[in-house]
């Protein structure tokens, strides 16, 4: 549409066209926003918090997750001690086993040999032997000799008695040059009101009576004693045997190492036939 009255002049485009203009402006505004803010996106509040509470909650657990480590290598160090301790124990009990085995077997006495059997068709005879390989064979009962004091005895041997004992009577303590001695008489000797018999004290122990709870004292001295071919330095304890069928005891002191026992057999360490009364001066020593 023209208008000749006004040169120049142009009318003014309809609504519709206003329109789409402003719908191109704001499409453009958009899109030019959109492209300056493409590298963030918008995050909710509330999804922010939970993801804040998720990463707390995964760090307390690797702390507990690390405590745990801890714990548990602390546990296995704790183990790895106790169980050297145990082997250590084990080793200790181990060598305390041996030597206690070691010391027994040493004090064990072999059982007695089985005796020969008579066999009437060959006529032969029981073992006359007075030894078993390098050791003294002795019976339940031996003469035992005195060299130091002249004199033989009829003894009672027991493995299970520690220490040897003589039968002595009228025990007195003395001193001379500064140490102790003991002065006793020997009953058993077949002279008249016995024979006084001095020795140095080698100590005083306490016996306690296997009839009793009672302990007595009792004075230790060194005597020589001959049993077969085996002669010896041992000690004797003094103490009054006037009730015992045999005034001398020989124990494990005597024996250990050097002799067996065969209970079975009485007086077979001198080869020597016949006995010595109890009490008989050695003739060897009178000659």
């Amino acid at each position: 549409m023209s208008y000749p009255d006004f040169p120049g002049f142009q009318p003014l485009p309809p609504c519709s066209t206003v329109r789409g203009l402003h719908l191109s402006i704001g499409i453009a505004l958009a899109l030019a926003l959109s492209a300056c803010g493409g590298q963030f996106a918008y995050v909710k509040p509330a999804d922010l918090t939970a993801a804040e509470q998720c990463m707390a909650a995964q760090q307390e657990q690797a702390q507990q997750l690390k405590l745990q480590q801890r714990q548990l290598h602390d546990q296995q160090r704790e183990l790895a001690d106790q169980r050297q301790q145990f082997t250590n124990a084990l080793n200790g009990l181990s060598g305390t086993f041996a030597s206690l085995f070691a010391a027994n077997l040493k004090n064990v006495t072999p059982p007695p040999a089985a005796p020969a059997t008579c066999t009437p068709a060959a006529n032969t005879m029981r073992t006359t032997s007075t030894s078993l390989g390098n050791k003294q064979l002795v019976g339940a009962t031996e003469q035992v000799r005195f060299p130091e004091l002249g004199l033989k005895l009829e003894a009672r041997i027991d493995t299970g008695a520690t220490t040897s004992s003589l039968h002595a009577e009228d025990i007195q303590l003395f001193e001379r040059d500064g140490h102790k001695w003991v002065r006793f008489k020997l009953p058993e000797v077949a002279e008249k009101g016995g024979r006084t018999v001095e020795r140095k004290l080698v100590r005083t122990v306490l016996i306690r009576q296997s009839t009793s709870q009672e302990t007595q004292q009792r004075r230790v001295i060194r005597l020589q004693i001959q049993i077969g071919h085996v002669t010896q330095d041992a000690e004797f304890t003094l103490t009054n045997r006037s009730d015992m069928e045999f005034p001398v005891l020989v124990g494990r002191n005597v024996l250990r190492d050097l002799m067996v026992v065969d209970v079975s057999r009485k007086d077979i360490a001198f080869a020597a036939s016949g006995k010595t009364a109890k009490g008989q001066p050695d003739a060897s020593e009178n000659d």
